[in-house]
């Protein structure tokens, strides 16, 4: 990596467009808790009806987001190269194809052929979008300062949704590649971003959620090896398991930062990894049938429903407090 004199703030700054790919946290975060309560309905009979009413907003916040953020790319030649190449921001872009793999994934089983095609053209979509980035870091223009867990989004956690929308179509040996790269990138950028993080300053604010998405990796890649393996934890799943016990409990040491942190969009970064890691431990829970594992698997899911949900709210009231205010300004 190479460390360049630019003040860490101004690494920081998002471009407009940056702003929009950022949002796209949202939907994501709303896909992840649609994947959880559809591993409820599997595994404990619950409604088809939150999984299928959360995949529906999802997919209809991300197609207002992607459209209105391709267009504007459209309209502003070179917008996209710029984005994808900010120092901060720009593996956000990825999270466009990676949502568009997980609301196809999950509507494979109602437009079968459709929803296949779709799971394909986003992975490759994601897969230039990946080569685009490693291509851009690997010729230095990678500023050390602004390094953050982000980048573990486009070619380790994006490969192993990608493992699991392939699991979806019944293409496990395809799905067993995508883990495997999945799992390179993680040892490659994971052992980057721990040392940046151990060996340089404290992330500021605006980005510090996105140590939330250490989770992300463990949380997938489990999910991606239990379709893989047709819900058979062995070796790989415990330590996978370990490393997600060990990630979420760091989490909760972080717990007083982020309770410190003015409520912001940047908060739906926490929402993904929630929902994912979630969904991960109640696919485990029902493997093995602990004691009261039932009780223990809508705990979790109800948990993490309402911190999302929680989430939510707070976003929705601060778009009306800003609604509000703006009315006050132009009256």
């Amino acid at each position: 990596m190479r460390t360049e004199s630019a003040p860490l703030e101004t690494q920081f700054t998002p471009s407009s467009g940056s702003r929009l790919v950022g949002a796209l946290a949202v939907p994501l975060g709303l896909a992840g808790l649609g994947g959880l309560w559809q591993v409820m309905r599997t595994a404990l009979s619950a409604p088809a009806w939150p999984a299928e009413v959360v995949f529906a907003i999802s997919t209809l916040i991300w197609l207002a987001l992607s459209i209105t953020y391709l267009a504007g790319g459209v309209r502003h030649r070179g917008s996209f190269r710029e984005d994808r190449e900010h120092a901060v921001y720009g593996p956000f872009v990825a999270y466009i194809p990676v949502i568009g793999i997980l609301l196809s994934a999950h509507y494979v089983q109602y437009i079968h052929n459709v929803g296949r095609t779709a799971v394909v053209v986003f992975i490759l979509a994601l897969s230039i979008q990946a080569a685009q980035l490693l291509t851009h870091w690997l010729r230095g223009h990678l500023p050390s300062q602004a390094f953050h867990p982000g980048y573990l989004l486009p070619a380790v956690a994006g490969a192993f949704i990608a493992s699991i929308g392939l699991s979806a179509c019944g293409w496990h040996q395809a799905a067993r590649s995508a883990l495997g790269i999945g799992a390179f990138f993680w040892l490659v950028i994971g052992s980057l971003i721990f040392s940046r993080l151990f060996a340089g300053p404290p992330l500021p604010d605006l980005v510090k959620p996105s140590l939330s998405l250490l989770v992300s990796p463990p949380a997938t890649a489990g999910i991606a090896w239990l379709l893989i393996t047709g819900g058979s934890m062995g070796s790989i799943g415990y330590a996978l398991l370990g490393i997600l016990f060990l990630m979420l409990l760091v989490q909760a040491f972080f717990l007083r930062e982020y309770l410190s942190l003015p409520f912001s969009t940047n908060f739906w970064a926490f929402t993904f990894p929630i929902a994912a890691s979630t969904s991960f431990v109640v696919r485990w829970l029902s493997s093995v049938e602990f004691p009261y594992w039932k009780v223990w698997c809508w705990t979790a899911a109800d948990l993490a429903t309402a911190v999302i949900v929680t989430i939510a709210g707070a976003t929705l009231r601060n778009i009306y407090q800003r609604h509000v205010l703006a009315s006050h300004a132009i009256s």
